[in-house]
């Protein structure tokens, strides 16, 4: 058996362990257990996740078994806890509490772990080719970022910090005008959000250096769970936040539409009820508005935010607009502005494609767009915990299918509209008569 932990947080009373164990061959499945100090059971939440690199890795081959797994248990300061894993008759125990979880994310131990890296022979082979591809300076220049943490997947939050505007430039952006001012619906769909989510997510609005915006709120919760007591304290606020109490779920395509509907801004921007935004977010949109007229499409590059709003990590750097990337999955998600004269044009969003509703509107956006410009800066932070498919997409196994819909038209020669017709048809022909 061989396994490994990832990722260890402690948030909010709770442990979340990210991590993988195999046995012999992809079909052996590992079992969990979690135990306090006194071998007593402790109840953990488990969500099973697929892990290709580690399958192929050890089996050479895409496993149609999940390898990894999401475990978070209850906490309590001072104690301590084991998670015991079990595969093919043998057993690991791994001890975790507060002391060893600081130790494990102490920057001391980072540098350590990277200067060990730096010193075992694969890394000096990897630091020869690099040497002999980009010269001595280059080199150097790499050796340096990976000591200072802002060139290692696993220091992203610190690499964010580093590199994200300071308060100077903030405060220049907020002194500067353009030619061209627009405002800003942020369009927000809710539904049962927990209250220091939405605030979250409308704190970051307010703290935005663009200051030419609305933000249109469709609750679609249930009577009773509703938030319009948050709302209504914003509203009183800032009469830039507007909000409708729909009285029920209408789907997230109802809630959105809803929305949608509110909106009487010149662009419009999605954003999810429990996201949180750049606080350059609607500066660098309007500055892009501005540098490229004609535009009526953008988006942004995003990262992934824990559940206490405290780590940034996963950050997703997209390429500028590829429609045949788009075909193959959506990867342009958040932050996705659209010219509100295109979204009368293509429609709102469509019940049919829950599930992957954003990414049948996006595509209808971009194929009728003049122009498509992307951004490339983290502007959107995507929050992520165990039931949403930030962190397990698997835990939404209905988008999966519902995310080929979009694909149907294409697949079928049909393409979206007249610029892609003649693409989908000579896909859809190769795809079935050409070996």
């Amino acid at each position: 058996m061989k396994y490994k932990i990832d990722v260890v947080r402690i948030r909010e009373n709770t442990i979340t362990l990210n991590g993988w164990a195999v046995g012999k061959s992809p079909e052996s499945k590992a079992t969990f257990r979690v135990e306090d100090e006194k071998h007593n059971p402790v109840k953990f939440k488990y969500v099973a996740t697929r892990r290709d690199d580690v399958s192929f890795i050890y089996f050479k081959e895409e496993s149609r078994r999940d390898l990894g797994f999401d475990i978070q248990f209850p906490y309590e300061r001072g104690r301590n806890y084991y998670l015991l894993i079990r595969c093919e008759g043998k057993q690991a125990r791994i001890k975790f509490n507060e002391a060893l979880i600081a130790k494990r994310a102490s920057v001391a131990h980072k540098r350590m772990e990277k200067i060990k890296d730096l010193m075992n022979m694969e890394t000096v082979q990897v630091a020869l080719n690099f040497w002999k591809d980009h010269g001595l300076k280059a080199l150097v220049v790499k050796s340096k970022h990976k000591l200072q943490g802002i060139d290692n997947d696993y220091d992203y939050s610190e690499w964010y910090d580093l590199t994200k505007p300071g308060e100077e430039e903030l405060a220049a952006q907020r002194a500067q005008t353009f030619a061209f001012e627009p405002k800003l619906s942020v369009v927000i769909p809710a539904f049962k959000t927990p209250e220091r989510y939405l605030r979250e997510m409308l704190d970051s609005i307010l703290a935005q250096t663009y200051t030419n915006w609305e933000v249109c709120v469709a609750d679609g919760s249930p009577r009773g769970e509703g938030l319009e007591r948050v709302l209504k304290k914003y509203a009183d606020r800032d009469k830039r936040f507007r909000y409708e109490i729909l009285g029920g779920n209408r789907g997230i395509s109802g809630n959105t539409n809803a929305a949608l509907e509110m909106a009487r801004g010149d662009f419009v921007i999605l954003a999810d009820h429990d996201d949180t935004l750049t606080p350059n977010a609607f500066y660098e949109v309007v500055k892009a508005i501005n540098e490229h007229p004609g535009c009526d499409v953008i988006y942004s590059d995003e990262d992934k935010l824990d559940m206490d709003g405290k780590a940034l990590f996963d950050p997703h750097f997209k390429p500028d607009f590829n429609p045949d990337l788009l075909t193959s999955v959506n990867y342009i998600c958040h932050l996705f502005v659209v010219e509100r004269g295109l979204l009368k044009r293509v429609g709102g969003f469509r019940q049919e494609f829950d599930g992957a509703q954003d990414y049948d509107f996006i595509f209808r956006c971009t194929e009728e767009a003049g122009k498509v410009y992307h951004i490339p800066k983290v502007l959107y932070h995507w929050r992520c915990h165990q039931n949403s498919t930030a962190s397990n997409p698997e835990s939404k196994m209905y988008a999966f299918e519902a995310g080929s819909r979009p694909l149907w038209p294409i697949m079928n020669g049909w393409g979206y509209g007249r610029r892609r017709w003649r693409r989908g048809w000579i896909t859809a022909f190769t795809t079935r008569f050409l070996p």
